[in-house]
């Protein structure tokens, strides 16, 4: 299953999973890096349970295609901006893009 959702400010994430290999390639693209002390950081979502984080890029990283173990079985893969080097739950004025994954 592959699915793609825009990023708020431009850009867009797409994230391709598989059942099989119980993981997903995300690839993340956008028009503009997070300021120099921020950094996208990913996110698994399965119903009203708690975000997992997938991952933190490095701080004002515009970019990345990464393997994400756990992807399949999860509602949403979302992204937002958080202090470098991440937070323990998202901040939710800062998510910038949710892709549904059901």
């Amino acid at each position: 299953m592959v699915r793609t959702a825009p990023m708020i400010g431009g850009g867009r994430v797409t994230v391709a999973s598989s059942q099989q290999q119980d993981a997903g390639v995300v690839s993340l693209r956008a028009d503009e890096a997070p300021p120099a002390d921020r950094a996208f950081q990913m996110w698994k979502i399965r119903g009203t349970g708690p975000a997992v984080s997938a991952g933190v890029l490095p701080a004002g990283q515009a970019s990345t295609v990464q393997v994400v173990d756990g992807v399949p079985g999860n509602d949403v893969f979302a992204v937002s901006v958080e202090p470098a080097g991440g937070s323990k739950v998202p901040t939710v004025p800062r998510i910038v893009a949710q892709v549904p994954l059901t």
